[in-house]
């Protein structure tokens, strides 16, 4: 009897806990969504640099360093990153990144030169450097323990997906309109989620009872 009463109760304890909470799936849906919407814009531009090399007469060492420089902007800014998300908390630092990395592609798509592109993918490389340290810092602050590694694997999942959607839809757009336009809708796509996190963020999703880093 007491066998098959700790059995009962080893069960109970485990239906309870068998699905997330409303707040585990916020979370992990809203961290995925921006994890994937950065993961776009990072490779937004690598499938046009053949319209680009045409347009500027440059070559793919040139393009390969602007890519180079957003990428160590991003690597070098990822420490700073955690101490801002440390000091203002994860969804500040998040919906700031986002805001930065969408205006930096928009305005690539608006620059009149090449040379003006280089400044604006190291901006676009900071603004790219946020996600990690605010992503997992909100998660782990969130999310309940029983469903943390479930959302790590969501969330990695989604940044991927973006990877895969980038240079279908970039050069699926740049087919029907001009490149700098699908550069600019793209951007203007991370500025329409960046205002669905601010939205959530300043219509009272905070929870203030979370640790302040995350919030």
């Amino acid at each position: 009897m007491m066998s098959t009463s700790r059995v009962g109760k080893s069960c109970g304890g485990c239906s309870a806990r068998a699905f997330p909470t409303s707040n585990d799936a916020k979370t992990a849906v809203g961290s995925t969504g921006a994890h994937t919407t950065d993961h776009f814009l990072q490779l937004v531009l690598p499938p046009l640099f053949p319209l680009l090399k045409v347009t500027y007469g440059v070559s793919y060492t040139d393009l390969g360093l602007l890519m180079a420089l957003f990428y160590v902007a991003s690597g070098l800014c990822q420490t700073p990153a955690g101490f801002l998300v440390d000091r203002f908390g994860a969804r500040r630092v998040l919906v700031g990144g986002l805001a930065t990395l969408s205006c930096a592609i928009v305005l690539i798509g608006l620059a009149p030169t090449f040379t003006l592109m280089f400044p604006l993918m190291v901006i676009a490389g900071v603004g790219n450097s946020v996600f990690h340290p605010a992503d997992y810092s909100l998660m782990t602050a969130s999310v309940s323990k029983h469903y943390l590694a479930r959302a790590y694997g969501v969330h990695t999942f989604g940044g991927n997906l973006g990877w895969a959607l980038a240079p279908m839809i970039i050069l699926g757009l740049s087919a029907l309109v001009a490149w700098h336009t699908a550069l600019l809708l793209a951007g203007l796509f991370g500025l329409l989620m960046f205002r669905c996190h601010h939205c959530d963020f300043a219509c009272g999703a905070m929870d203030l009872r979370l640790p302040p880093f995350a919030r």
